[in-house]
């Protein structure tokens, strides 16, 4: 089966209020982008795509190379046709945003659960947040728990957390 990897909002420059609350989340997030940019010639040839999902803010110039889409349902999903293929995710962050695009994939299109996949050695918490926190208090609990999680061992393969 075909499969795509989406980096899920790597954005230039974090909130403004992100920011000012966590000192260091800029540093972090260019550093993250670095890492995953640093991996991207050993993922391709598991992946018949690679795209950023953006949410219409400014990416990191780093992915300048990447194709990018605000929507990843109607830009991507929908008008390239790729209802067949598998979904995986990594990027920004874990149990926030990377779990809701999962949602509104779901939602729009009905898939099942085995249909996305995490990268989680490449997909990043946010500050403050641990995964019973996001389990906790966030919409994406049920999406959290259904998705199968992976990590990139840095050399040429992923495997099942």
């Amino acid at each position: 089966m075909s499969k795509f990897l989406a980096i899920v909002d790597p954005w230039e420059k974090p909130l403004e209020h992100d920011r000012l609350e966590f000192p260091f989340l800029e540093s972090d997030s260019d550093i993250q982008c670095k890492l995953i940019n640093n991996q991207l010639p050993r993922l391709k040839p598991l992946f018949d795509d690679i795209i950023v999902i953006s949410s219409a803010k400014r990416t990191h110039p780093i992915f300048d190379g990447l194709p990018k889409y605000a929507s990843i349902m109607h830009e991507y999903i929908s008008l390239d046709k790729r209802h067949d293929w598998d979904m995986w995710l990594c990027g920004f962050h874990y149990g926030k945003c990377i779990h809701a695009k999962i949602d509104e994939v779901k939602d729009e299109f009905n898939w099942s659960p085995n249909r996305f996949n995490i990268i989680r050695n490449l997909s990043f918490l946010f500050p403050k947040d641990t995964k019973e926190i996001i389990l906790k208090y966030y919409n994406c609990r049920q999406t959290v728990l259904d998705t199968k999680e992976y990590n990139w061992d840095f050399e040429e393969r992923l495997y099942e957390v």
